[in-house]
Protein backbone atom coordinates (compact mmCIF):
# COMPACT_ATOMS: atom_id res chain seq x y z
CA UNK A 1 0.00 0.00 0.00
CA UNK A 2 1.63 3.51 -1.04
CA UNK A 3 0.67 6.79 0.01
CA UNK A 4 1.52 9.97 -1.31
CA UNK A 5 1.65 13.39 0.02
CA UNK A 6 3.33 16.81 -1.75
CA UNK A 7 5.37 18.68 0.82
CA UNK A 8 3.90 22.43 1.12
CA UNK A 9 5.72 25.90 2.07
CA UNK A 10 4.56 25.53 5.62
CA UNK A 11 6.41 22.05 6.05
CA UNK A 12 9.46 22.72 4.68
CA UNK A 13 12.38 21.85 6.51
CA UNK A 14 10.17 20.05 9.13
CA UNK A 15 11.70 16.10 9.72
CA UNK A 16 10.22 13.62 7.10
CA UNK A 17 9.31 11.11 9.97
CA UNK A 18 7.27 13.97 11.93
CA UNK A 19 5.51 15.00 8.73
CA UNK A 20 4.77 11.67 7.69
CA UNK A 21 3.77 10.29 10.88
CA UNK A 22 1.13 13.39 10.99
CA UNK A 23 -0.10 13.63 7.77
CA UNK A 24 -0.95 10.03 7.43
CA UNK A 25 -1.68 9.19 11.41
CA UNK A 26 1.19 6.69 11.61
CA UNK A 27 1.62 4.49 14.66
CA UNK A 28 5.14 3.90 16.01
CA UNK A 29 5.06 0.20 14.41
CA UNK A 30 4.38 2.06 11.28
CA UNK A 31 7.68 4.65 11.48
CA UNK A 32 9.66 1.18 12.61
CA UNK A 33 8.80 -1.23 9.75
CA UNK A 34 8.80 2.04 7.43
CA UNK A 35 12.63 2.38 8.55
CA UNK A 36 13.51 -1.19 8.36
CA UNK A 37 12.37 -1.25 4.75
CA UNK A 38 13.33 1.58 3.37
CA UNK A 39 9.99 2.63 3.10
CA UNK A 40 9.86 6.33 2.85
CA UNK A 41 10.45 7.98 -0.21
CA UNK A 42 11.43 11.46 -1.40
CA UNK A 43 10.61 11.72 -5.11
CA UNK A 44 10.78 8.16 -5.63
CA UNK A 45 14.25 7.55 -3.46
CA UNK A 46 14.64 6.40 -0.03
CA UNK A 47 14.89 9.14 2.53
CA UNK A 48 15.82 8.69 6.51
CA UNK A 49 13.21 9.85 9.05
CA UNK A 50 15.34 12.80 10.38
CA UNK A 51 15.82 14.11 7.15
CA UNK A 52 14.37 17.57 6.32
CA UNK A 53 11.93 18.01 3.80
CA UNK A 54 11.55 20.79 1.50
CA UNK A 55 8.36 22.80 -0.50
CA UNK A 56 7.29 20.59 -3.62
CA UNK A 57 9.04 17.23 -2.72
CA UNK A 58 6.72 14.41 -3.03
CA UNK A 59 6.74 11.89 0.09
CA UNK A 60 5.70 8.35 -0.39
CA UNK A 61 5.02 6.03 2.51
CA UNK A 62 5.42 2.24 1.69
CA UNK A 63 3.20 -0.30 4.22
CA UNK A 64 2.73 -4.14 3.98
CA UNK A 65 -0.77 -5.29 2.43
CA UNK A 66 -2.66 -7.04 5.68
CA UNK A 67 -2.16 -10.75 5.42
CA UNK A 68 -5.68 -12.60 5.87
CA UNK A 69 -5.54 -15.09 9.01
CA UNK A 70 -8.67 -17.32 9.90
CA UNK A 71 -7.59 -17.24 13.23
CA UNK A 72 -10.80 -16.57 14.37
CA UNK A 73 -14.03 -17.36 13.29
CA UNK A 74 -15.72 -14.35 11.63
CA UNK A 75 -19.72 -13.77 12.20
CA UNK A 76 -19.54 -10.80 10.18
CA UNK A 77 -20.08 -10.33 6.35
CA UNK A 78 -18.17 -7.55 4.24
CA UNK A 79 -20.24 -5.85 1.96
CA UNK A 80 -17.67 -3.63 0.23
CA UNK A 81 -13.67 -3.29 0.60
CA UNK A 82 -11.18 -1.41 -1.39
CA UNK A 83 -7.57 0.35 -0.39
CA UNK A 84 -9.28 3.25 1.90
CA UNK A 85 -12.05 1.62 3.70
CA UNK A 86 -14.34 -1.75 4.16
CA UNK A 87 -18.10 -1.91 5.10
CA UNK A 88 -18.87 -4.83 7.38
CA UNK A 89 -22.81 -6.09 8.17
CA UNK A 90 -22.36 -6.87 12.10
CA UNK A 91 -25.04 -9.23 13.56
CA UNK A 92 -26.41 -7.85 16.30
CA UNK A 93 -25.36 -9.64 20.00
CA UNK A 94 -21.83 -9.29 19.75
CA UNK A 95 -19.67 -6.66 20.99
CA UNK A 96 -18.50 -3.74 18.63
CA UNK A 97 -14.34 -4.18 20.74
CA UNK A 98 -12.98 -6.16 22.71
CA UNK A 99 -13.40 -6.19 26.40
CA UNK A 100 -12.62 -8.39 29.63
CA UNK A 101 -16.43 -8.51 30.03
CA UNK A 102 -16.77 -9.39 26.25
CA UNK A 103 -13.63 -11.63 26.22
CA UNK A 104 -12.53 -13.08 22.65
CA UNK A 105 -16.18 -12.35 21.32
CA UNK A 106 -16.14 -9.10 19.54
CA UNK A 107 -16.01 -7.83 15.94
CA UNK A 108 -12.53 -6.73 17.09
CA UNK A 109 -11.11 -9.22 17.52
CA UNK A 110 -13.48 -11.12 14.64
CA UNK A 111 -11.51 -8.22 11.94
CA UNK A 112 -8.31 -8.50 13.38
CA UNK A 113 -7.61 -11.92 12.63
CA UNK A 114 -8.24 -11.42 8.95
CA UNK A 115 -7.22 -7.40 8.37
CA UNK A 116 -4.61 -6.24 10.90
CA UNK A 117 -5.23 -3.46 12.51
CA UNK A 118 -9.11 -2.39 13.61
CA UNK A 119 -10.04 1.31 12.82
CA UNK A 120 -13.74 1.70 13.04
CA UNK A 121 -15.25 4.48 11.72
CA UNK A 122 -18.39 4.46 14.01
CA UNK A 123 -19.37 1.88 16.12
CA UNK A 124 -22.58 -0.02 17.15
CA UNK A 125 -23.76 -1.60 20.74
CA UNK A 126 -23.71 -4.80 21.11
CA UNK A 127 -27.52 -5.56 20.29
CA UNK A 128 -27.90 -3.10 17.63
CA UNK A 129 -26.84 -4.91 14.02
CA UNK A 130 -25.90 -4.34 10.79
CA UNK A 131 -23.28 -1.55 8.72
CA UNK A 132 -20.27 -0.40 9.91
CA UNK A 133 -17.40 0.91 7.88
CA UNK A 134 -13.49 0.36 9.07
CA UNK A 135 -10.55 2.03 7.46
CA UNK A 136 -7.96 0.62 6.25
CA UNK A 137 -5.42 3.23 8.14
CA UNK A 138 -5.41 5.75 10.24
CA UNK A 139 -4.81 8.30 7.76
CA UNK A 140 -7.94 7.10 5.86
CA UNK A 141 -9.66 6.67 9.17
CA UNK A 142 -8.86 10.34 9.94
CA UNK A 143 -10.43 11.16 6.99
CA UNK A 144 -13.75 9.03 7.28
CA UNK A 145 -13.92 9.83 10.60
CA UNK A 146 -14.00 14.04 9.78
CA UNK A 147 -17.15 13.56 7.72
CA UNK A 148 -19.22 11.83 10.61
CA UNK A 149 -22.46 13.77 11.22
CA UNK A 150 -22.28 15.60 7.72
CA UNK A 151 -24.07 15.16 4.37
CA UNK A 152 -20.78 13.28 3.29
CA UNK A 153 -21.58 10.73 6.06
CA UNK A 154 -25.37 9.63 6.80
CA UNK A 155 -26.77 6.58 8.46
CA UNK A 156 -29.85 5.86 9.19
CA UNK A 157 -31.59 2.93 11.22
CA UNK A 158 -34.95 1.05 11.29
CA UNK A 159 -36.21 0.38 14.85
CA UNK A 160 -39.74 -1.15 16.05
CA UNK A 161 -40.69 0.46 18.98
CA UNK A 162 -43.55 0.46 21.65
CA UNK A 163 -47.30 1.74 21.01
CA UNK A 164 -48.28 3.84 18.19
CA UNK A 165 -46.33 7.66 16.75
CA UNK A 166 -48.47 10.67 17.64
CA UNK A 167 -46.89 12.35 14.47
CA UNK A 168 -45.59 10.68 11.02
CA UNK A 169 -42.35 12.69 11.61
CA UNK A 170 -40.55 14.48 13.69
CA UNK A 171 -36.95 15.49 15.62
CA UNK A 172 -36.42 14.63 19.13
CA UNK A 173 -33.55 17.28 20.17
CA UNK A 174 -32.72 16.49 23.73
CA UNK A 175 -29.35 16.76 25.85
CA UNK A 176 -27.93 13.77 26.75
CA UNK A 177 -25.66 13.04 29.72
CA UNK A 178 -24.38 10.43 31.94
CA UNK A 179 -26.17 8.83 35.04
CA UNK A 180 -25.02 9.51 38.16
CA UNK A 181 -22.30 6.39 39.30
CA UNK A 182 -22.80 4.75 36.21
CA UNK A 183 -20.54 4.19 33.37
CA UNK A 184 -22.59 2.84 30.53
CA UNK A 185 -26.21 4.35 31.48
CA UNK A 186 -27.37 7.65 29.68
CA UNK A 187 -30.48 10.01 30.55
CA UNK A 188 -31.64 13.10 29.39
CA UNK A 189 -30.47 15.69 30.79
CA UNK A 190 -30.54 19.67 30.10
CA UNK A 191 -26.81 19.83 30.93
CA UNK A 192 -25.72 16.93 28.73
CA UNK A 193 -24.61 17.24 25.10
CA UNK A 194 -26.72 18.87 22.88
CA UNK A 195 -28.63 15.85 20.72
CA UNK A 196 -30.62 15.37 17.60
CA UNK A 197 -32.54 12.26 16.23
CA UNK A 198 -34.89 12.56 12.91
CA UNK A 199 -37.56 9.62 12.70
CA UNK A 200 -40.57 9.02 10.08
CA UNK A 201 -42.89 6.45 10.27
CA UNK A 202 -43.18 3.24 8.03
CA UNK A 203 -45.46 1.10 9.16
CA UNK A 204 -47.64 -0.11 12.10
CA UNK A 205 -49.14 -3.33 13.56
CA UNK A 206 -49.75 -5.03 17.21
CA UNK A 207 -49.85 -1.72 18.76
CA UNK A 208 -46.20 -1.45 17.79
CA UNK A 209 -44.23 1.21 15.18
CA UNK A 210 -41.67 0.67 12.52
CA UNK A 211 -39.37 4.04 12.21
CA UNK A 212 -36.82 5.01 9.98
CA UNK A 213 -34.01 7.55 11.66
CA UNK A 214 -31.36 9.27 11.17
CA UNK A 215 -28.74 10.29 13.80
CA UNK A 216 -27.50 14.11 13.26
CA UNK A 217 -25.57 13.70 16.19
CA UNK A 218 -23.49 10.69 17.57
CA UNK A 219 -24.28 10.05 21.54
CA UNK A 220 -23.87 7.12 23.25
CA UNK A 221 -27.17 5.04 23.10
CA UNK A 222 -28.87 8.33 21.54
CA UNK A 223 -31.44 6.77 19.47
CA UNK A 224 -32.30 4.47 22.59
CA UNK A 225 -32.16 7.36 25.14
CA UNK A 226 -34.11 9.55 22.55
CA UNK A 227 -36.93 6.91 21.55
CA UNK A 228 -37.71 6.18 25.66
CA UNK A 229 -38.02 10.19 26.87
CA UNK A 230 -40.53 10.24 24.50
CA UNK A 231 -42.68 7.12 25.66
CA UNK A 232 -41.73 4.80 22.80
CA UNK A 233 -38.80 2.53 23.78
CA UNK A 234 -37.33 0.30 21.22
CA UNK A 235 -38.88 -3.23 21.55
CA UNK A 236 -36.26 -5.49 23.37
CA UNK A 237 -34.23 -2.42 24.77
CA UNK A 238 -33.47 -4.03 28.12
CA UNK A 239 -31.96 -0.85 29.57
CA UNK A 240 -34.21 1.90 28.47
CA UNK A 241 -37.48 -0.26 27.62
CA UNK A 242 -38.39 -3.96 28.83
CA UNK A 243 -36.72 -7.25 27.60
CA UNK A 244 -37.93 -9.48 25.40
CA UNK A 245 -37.60 -13.21 24.94
CA UNK A 246 -36.93 -13.18 21.18
CA UNK A 247 -34.42 -10.65 21.78
CA UNK A 248 -32.14 -12.75 24.16
CA UNK A 249 -29.13 -10.55 23.65
CA UNK A 250 -30.08 -7.64 21.19
CA UNK A 251 -33.35 -5.48 20.66
CA UNK A 252 -35.02 -4.13 17.98
CA UNK A 253 -32.44 -1.25 16.63
CA UNK A 254 -31.04 -1.87 13.14
CA UNK A 255 -28.25 0.48 10.77
CA UNK A 256 -29.92 -0.34 7.56
CA UNK A 257 -28.74 2.42 5.57
CA UNK A 258 -25.26 4.37 4.58
CA UNK A 259 -24.54 6.99 2.67
CA UNK A 260 -20.96 7.86 2.71
CA UNK A 261 -18.47 10.06 -0.28
CA UNK A 262 -15.51 7.95 -0.88
CA UNK A 263 -12.76 10.16 0.77
CA UNK A 264 -10.49 9.05 -2.35
CA UNK A 265 -12.85 9.19 -5.41
CA UNK A 266 -15.47 11.50 -4.07
CA UNK A 267 -18.08 9.40 -5.09
CA UNK A 268 -20.97 8.89 -3.58
CA UNK A 269 -21.50 5.33 -2.27
CA UNK A 270 -24.97 3.50 -0.63
CA UNK A 271 -25.14 0.57 1.27
CA UNK A 272 -28.28 -1.44 2.98
CA UNK A 273 -28.51 -3.80 5.24
CA UNK A 274 -31.69 -6.02 5.72
CA UNK A 275 -32.91 -6.51 9.63
CA UNK A 276 -33.62 -10.06 10.27
CA UNK A 277 -37.11 -11.89 10.45
CA UNK A 278 -37.77 -11.35 14.28
CA UNK A 279 -38.09 -7.18 13.03
CA UNK A 280 -41.38 -8.76 10.90
CA UNK A 281 -42.91 -10.59 13.50
CA UNK A 282 -42.79 -7.75 16.04
CA UNK A 283 -45.42 -6.07 14.05
CA UNK A 284 -47.33 -9.25 12.45
CA UNK A 285 -46.53 -7.84 8.89
CA UNK A 286 -44.03 -8.80 6.02
CA UNK A 287 -42.84 -5.35 5.36
CA UNK A 288 -39.34 -5.96 4.02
Amino acid sequence: MRLDYRVTVEDAGRRAGRLTAEKFHLSQHDLAYLKQTNGLLADGNPIRQIDRVSAGMLLSICLPDPVPSNAVPVTFSLVYEDEVMRVIDKPAGIATMASMRAGGDSIESEYTSLYGDFRPVNRLDKGTGGLMVCATTGYYQHLLSEQLHSDCFIREYLAVVEGRMSSETGCISLSIGHVPGSNNLRRIDPDGKPSCTFYRVLDSGNDRTLLRLRLMTGRTHQIRVHLSAIGHPICGDHLYGSPLPEFTDSFALHSAYLFIRHPKTHEILFFKSRPDQRFLQLLDQSLF
